[in-house]
């Protein structure tokens, strides 16, 4: 069980890097369809996309791998939960606010949402809003997912797979079932089923003769295929809900729970960069960064070289500075739910 839970540090710390490369190639350094580079950068540009483009979608399944089935209630124990939640996000808010305003001068000047801050399901956030409402429906899904048996399962993963995935793809996603591409509650809800089915199946999956050498196959193709064809012309095929966006996630996770390491300092530096990762999209994301530091209207434009030492740069920093504001987040948390205990525990 230590190795698979190994192996899902790993597959986290993989969702939040590809997340992070994705924004910085797109976004910051805008190597796709850019009309100042050369044919072969827009053509890596366009390969990084569909090679990072699961981290969403990883990030999903592991909720759904680990919280998937669990015996969660309407009760008091699931109102604390969400509460704690958003009192997290407040804090990563406030924390991240004060350090841009005072590290970070000309930011004053910028028109801050001090809504957000304190309501962080208003808009900061798009995965994070999604997750709220996830939150609320969970106990009921997990109660079902308990019900069901494995073929009712792959039954039900079939008929998602086509419906919100295929179906988009071929042009007959309807209006009123649509998952907005990804960016919406109802595909963090699939996903989340996906990965309990991967929890309730995986055992049997491995057990099939070469299953890794399909995987692997199943892997490449996943990037490989939507590439050549966006490449060429045929199909814009850049969303999370993508059946090859979902295949990879699904395939990588396969993979990833087989992982076993006996490094003890590679095992610790995994499991503390996966403890992080939440920093690190909530870092990169806050408005002010995205607006500021992440998208940039005109990207610089730099010689191949110093192209690619200065993404491996902007993509390390973005990875630093995130876990860093968790540690810190994490440590500010902890000190006020002592706090709350002692208040608690104080007479009047």
């Amino acid at each position: 069980m230590k190795e698979r839970f190994l192996g899902l540090d790993l597959y986290r710390v993989l969702a939040i890097l590809m997340i992070t490369i994705l924004h910085v190639n797109y976004q910051h350094c805008g190597l796709i369809n850019n009309p100042t580079l050369s044919t072969g950068a827009c053509a890596t540009g366009l390969f990084i996309e569909y090679l990072c483009l699961a981290g969403v979608n990883c990030f999903a399944m592991l909720s759904g791998y680990f919280a998937g089935g669990m015996g969660v209630k309407y009760d008091w124990n699931w109102v604390k939960r969400i509460a704690l939640f958003w009192f997290k996000m407040v804090l990563f808010g406030v924390v991240l606010y004060l350090s841009i305003v005072l590290f970070i001068p000309q930011a004053r000047d910028y028109s801050f949402d001090y809504l957000s801050t304190f309501l962080p399901f208003k808009g900061f956030y798009w995965y994070i809003n999604a997750y709220f409402g996830l939150m609320i429906f969970m106990p009921l899904v997990n109660k079902s997912l308990q019900a069901c048996s494995d073929r009712a399962l792959l039954v039900v993963s079939g008929i998602l797979f086509i419906l919100f995935s295929i179906f988009p793809l071929l042009g007959i996603e309807s209006k009123t079932l649509g998952v907005l591409g990804g960016y919406s509650l109802s595909w963090l809800l699939i996903c989340y089923i996906y990965g309990y089915v991967v929890k309730r199946l995986a055992n049997n999956v491995l057990n099939i003769k070469k299953v890794n050498l399909i995987l692997i196959i199943i892997l490449i193709l996943s990037v490989l295929v939507p590439f050549i064809i966006d490449f060429y012309g045929f199909k814009w095929m850049q969303f999370y809900n993508s059946p090859f966006c979902v295949l990879e996630a699904l395939c990588l996770m396969l993979l990833l729970i087989q992982v076993k390491m006996t490094h003890s300092w590679l095992i610790k530096l995994i499991a503390f960069i996966s403890a992080n990762s939440l920093g690190v999209y909530l870092f990169q994301n806050y408005p002010y960064i995205w607006d500021n530091y992440i998208f940039r209207i005109n990207p610089v434009v730099y010689p191949p070289f110093k192209m690619v030492c200065y993404f491996i740069f902007v993509v390390v920093v973005l990875e630093f500075l995130g876990v860093l504001l968790n540690l810190i987040v994490e440590k500010i948390y902890k000190h006020s739910a002592k706090i709350c205990t002692y208040l608690g525990k104080i007479k009047f």
